[in-house]
């Protein structure tokens, strides 16, 4: 978030001793710079007067009664990681209600103070287990986005009713139904959209090709609603990841192939993450918080990078743990390993967070390949395996499972800031 505070990430986990180097490769990335173009891309929504609050809304910046601005080193709270727009205020408890912020159509990112203005969230929660602005007992539905039922890639959103779910086509829940929507591709058994990413709920963008023949191509959505083609990736792989930077800037990462930055007019080959033999794929490994601050992982030896907003730089001698999926929040980097465990490390002293947590043993799912890992805090992760399990890592620091109506094959996690949680798979579980 590009107006958040400025602090130094040191990264220090001594339990991988290669990651000493990555104190002086990493030296320059900020937690909280700015990460912004100098020249704002043109919106149809960026002319004539900032209109007037609707009631209950607050302006960019603005943060709800009684709260308290961020303090100078101070991770511990969540944010709107993927946001631009402004400084977004943290959730809160109200009684045993959960009271969170989400940006309002309309929202320009990277357009400076008052382009943006920010709605109100609440949910009741379950048993009043409100703590840290979030529920902690979530309901989970099974939601089918189609019929018949067609696998699910990915799902992000920008507010509760503007959720995009993408794998063998592209879904949109707008709070009430899913719909199928016309991306401009015709997605058969090898064209698929595997990943989506955004900054606003009017700035949308999916990764879609033909795993078998390539190319990749990034379609976005732009305010008016209409879906274009804006960069293309020459590669053919199954699988991928995709952060939106903003600004029409993506970050690309494509399972065992590696990773790219795709900005107007050009498309920069990074770096080769090398993978295991047997082409391993994974569709859930970019994780960040802001433009220039991005995690990168692969299954492989030369697996961690930093992406710093033009290259990226490898997190120690070896490029860290291989991972199926990485979580990096203003508190926490997070690696869920090939071997399914799961390591933490403090982001801001560079510290373990507890030990090493081998999922299988703890979770008592031994067959279990986990895949997908997402949060927006330490004391707020989720995991989900192939087989169909969803863990949750709470304040106390324990993994538990968490229950899900028909349980079938998971994919990845979409931990919303707002509280919400979503799990793509053979079908979209919606917890709240």
């Amino acid at each position: 978030m590009a107006s958040l505070r400025s602090r130094a990430l040191v990264v220090f986990v001594g339990a991988f001793a290669s990651f000493s180097a990555a104190l002086a490769a990493c030296s320059d990335l900020k937690a909280g710079g700015d990460g912004a173009d100098a020249s704002p891309e043109a919106s149809p929504t960026s002319t004539g007067p900032v209109e007037p609050l609707v009631d209950g809304a607050l302006p960019d910046g603005a943060l709800p009664d009684g709260a308290k601005p961020p303090t100078s080193g101070d991770a511990s709270g969540d944010a709107q990681f993927q946001f631009d727009g402004g400084i977004v205020p943290r959730p809160t408890c109200v009684g045993n209600t959960s009271e969170s912020w989400v940006p309002a159509p309309g929202c320009v990112p990277n357009a400076g103070p008052g382009r943006c203005t920010f709605t109100k969230v609440s949910r009741t929660c379950k048993n009043g287990s409100c703590q840290k602005g979030y529920c902690q007992e979530l309901e989970f539905t099974a939601e089918q986005p189609s019929t018949p039922a067609k696998f699910v890639y990915q799902v992000w959103g920008a507010a509760p009713d503007a959720i995009w779910a993408v794998g063998q086509g592209v879904f949109f829940f707008n709070g009430t139904s899913w719909a199928p929507v016309d991306v401009g591709e015709t997605f058969d058994n090898f064209t698929e959209a595997f990943a989506v990413a955004g900054t606003t709920r009017d700035d949308v963008t999916i990764l879609t090709g033909n795993f078998n023949t390539g190319p990749m191509v990034l379609r976005r959505r732009d305010a008016g609603g209409i879906w274009r083609a804006v960069n293309s990736v020459p590669a053919a792989v199954w699988g991928g990841g995709l952060f939106a930077l903003g600004q029409n800037r993506f970050l690309v990462h494509l399972g065992t192939r590696g990773a790219y930055y795709a900005a107007p007019g050009q498309t920069t080959f990074l770096k080769d993450l090398f993978g295991f033999p047997g082409s391993h794929h994974y569709t859930n490994a970019l994780s960040g918080f802001k433009a220039d601050d991005v995690l990168i992982a692969n299954a492989g030896f030369d697996g961690t990078y930093f992406f710093n907003g033009s290259e990226a730089k490898k997190l120690g001698t070896n490029g860290g743990p291989p991972a199926h999926a990485v979580l990096y929040t203003p508190d926490v980097l997070g690696f869920l390993s090939v071997g399914s465990k799961v390591d933490l490390f403090d982001a801001v002293a560079g510290t373990r967070i507890g030990a090493q947590v081998d999922l299988p043993t703890t979770l008592a799912a031994p067959s279990s390949v986990w895949k997908g890992m997402d949060g927006t805090s330490a004391d707020r992760m989720f995991v989900c395996a192939a087989e169909g399990v969803l863990a949750r890592r709470d304040s106390t620091g324990t993994f538990s499972r968490v229950t899900v109506p028909t349980p079938l094959q998971m994919n990845a996690v979409f931990a919303s800031p707002w509280g919400d949680v979503y799990v793509a798979g053979s079908r979209v579980w919606h917890g709240k």
